[in-house]
């Protein structure tokens, strides 16, 4: 029998199957590669993205919780306003209750003014008595309330009536 040596040729044919393997696997390796670089740049311009939207949200966010504390500023000013609105028309009330005894007192109103919490009255009164009795009364029972000063009495000489300027504070 004859006997062929065939080692060489074995040789090459597993070092070429070697070297198709390696380049294979290289090749499978850089396309593995390019494709991970892909992702990560897509996932980074994503990220990117979402922190430029996130970054405006915020913005977003604070100009409306500054412009929702401003409102809630207001709002509770509103409410002060609203209160002293009420307490104004209480005083008011209770006051022209009081002023129900103007015809007891021989008292005449002519004008009325209201501003920042000081009430004028002015008017005509018979005596001076029924008018020092009737802001007595007023100081008294509401002297925790407001407080009633005469500011100016005129007397009128055309008639018997004098007339009167009163602040209610």
């Amino acid at each position: 029998m004859v006997e062929i040596n065939l080692l060489p040729w074995r040789r090459y044919v597993y070092a070429k199957k070697q070297r198709k393997l390696k380049s294979f696997y290289l090749s499978i390796a850089a396309l593995l590669g390019l494709i991970v670089l892909c992702a990560h740049l897509i996932l980074m311009h994503k990220i990117k993205n979402k922190t430029n939207y996130n970054a405006d949200l915020d913005s977003q966010l604070s100009a409306m919780t500054s412009a929702t504390h401003q409102r809630s500023r207001s709002l509770r000013h509103n409410e002060n306003i609203g209160q002293k609105i009420y307490a104004t028309q209480q005083w008011v009330s209770a006051l022209f209750t009081k002023m129900g005894y103007l015809n007891l007192y021989h008292i005449q109103l002519i004008k009325m003014h209201y501003a920042n919490d000081n009430l004028s009255l002015s008017g005509r009164m018979h005596s001076m008595t029924d008018l020092l009795r009737w802001v007595s009364e007023l100081n008294a029972k509401n002297s925790n309330r407001f407080k009633t000063q005469i500011v100016n009495i005129k007397n009128i000489e055309k008639s018997d009536a004098e007339q009167f300027d009163l602040d209610i504070q």
